[in-house]
């Protein structure tokens, strides 16, 4: 999953997060907030888990990756 979000220079699942609600705007509701070290990690991260990897293998096995706004 890394590789397919290399280009936009990601370095962690909240800065995935962050790019697939410009990819996909209508997720900005979903988007926690970032997280303070020792927090635990939100329950609405499993959905941008999930977009991730459909959104992986779209740019693995297909040409047809939506462009950033």
């Amino acid at each position: 999953m890394n590789r397919a979000f290399s280009d936009y220079r990601c370095g962690n699942k909240s800065d995935i997060a962050d790019v697939l609600t410009r990819i996909f705007p209508e997720l900005i509701f979903k988007l926690p907030p970032k997280r303070d070290t020792g927090d635990s990690e939100r329950h609405a991260m499993i959905t941008f888990d999930a977009i991730a990897t459909g959104f992986t293998y779209m740019q693995r096995y297909t040409d047809l990756t939506p462009p950033p706004e």
